[in-house]
């Protein structure tokens, strides 16, 4: 049970072995400024959930958020449960997510900035009131890869924007990755300036 903040400093690691139950306390966030380790098993899963988790008293918001801070590779989750919380929150990072489920949420399942390119597959999200990956209005400045498979990136924060016509950045789309735009009152278009593949 975790009755404060849980923040993982840069600079240093966190492991999670299979089969922990970690339960989030009202109000508390757990914070990735280093890297985590969380390896589970299919049978033997990690669970980050909130006190009520078990009863039937769970409910999506009953905890904050899971932020990821200047994640590299190194962080990795696999057969992890994210559940009754805000949302999951990347900030810079690029961490690996395998068969990572992220349900009952009181936001959505994951907001990421422009500069964030997770990876993984064999993800999912459930019962959260967006099942996807918000991408915000904006450019795209540095190359990378949109490489998360199972969680839809959602265009509904305005225009993206791939590059500056430089020629420098490259967005890579990898196979299996589902991407989708909101048609209605507003403009939720991808602009490509520079490369798209």
């Amino acid at each position: 049970m975790a009755t404060a903040n849980v923040t993982v400093p840069a600079g240093q690691t966190l492991s999670i072995d299979p089969g922990v139950v970690i339960e989030m306390s009202p109000s508390t966030n757990f914070t990735v400024n280093g890297t985590l380790s969380a390896l589970g098993t299919s049978s033997s899963p990690i669970i980050i959930s909130s006190l009520q988790e078990g009863t039937t008293q769970a409910a999506p918001g009953q905890w904050e958020t899971f932020q990821f801070n200047n994640s590299t590779s190194s962080t990795q989750l696999a057969n992890v449960f994210i559940r009754f919380g805000q949302q999951v929150t990347l900030s810079n990072s690029s961490p690996q997510l395998n068969n990572l489920t992220i349900s009952s949420t009181s936001v959505r399942a994951i907001t990421a900035d422009l500069n964030s390119f997770p990876t993984g597959s064999g993800n999912s999200a459930d019962n959260t009131p967006e099942n996807g990956i918000f991408i915000p209005g904006g450019t795209v400045s540095q190359s990378g890869t949109w490489g998360l498979i199972g969680i839809p990136y959602i265009l509904r924060g305005g225009r993206v924007t791939v590059g500056n016509g430089s020629g420098a950045v490259n967005l890579t789309i990898a196979p299996g990755v589902t991407i989708k735009a909101r048609t209605t009152n507003g403009d939720y278009t991808m602009v490509v300036d520079d490369t798209l593949t």
